[in-house]
């Protein structure tokens, strides 16, 4: 079960417009893993499950070739940079709305109450 949550959450993850082929292969192979992993469930068979390891072992060294390009390396602080810029930049916008609207509301109030009472006069 936990084996394919996991390869529910990757194959979800997966953009299948943006990434093209590889994504569509990557679906795929998800896909067969899943289907391998239900059928060693039902068959209680162990030689299933040894082919999908044997499937995402593969493509674990994949990623980690991958990942440790520089080229990635740079790409992936380029993103880490911008993803908390953009962090920073939605807690200190929230915090300023928070801080800003008792004030703000407490503004409009004293305006409406100095209103009505120079109306009453």
């Amino acid at each position: 079960s936990k084996a394919l949550d996991i390869i529910t959450e990757l194959d979800s993850s997966l953009n299948l417009k943006a990434g093209g082929d590889i994504a569509e292969n990557l679906h795929n192979l998800y896909a067969l893993c899943s289907a391998r992993l239900l059928q060693a469930n039902l068959k209680q068979d162990i030689k299933l499950i040894d082919s999908v390891i044997d499937v995402l072992s593969g493509l674990q060294s994949a990623y980690v070739e991958i990942v440790n390009r520089p080229e990635a390396k740079a790409a992936a602080t380029e993103i880490a940079t911008k993803l908390a810029s953009h962090q920073q930049n939605r807690n200190s916008s929230t915090s300023i709305i928070k801080n800003e609207a008792p004030a703000k509301t407490s503004k409009i109030n004293a305006q409406s109450a100095y209103m009505q009472q120079n109306s009453n006069i």
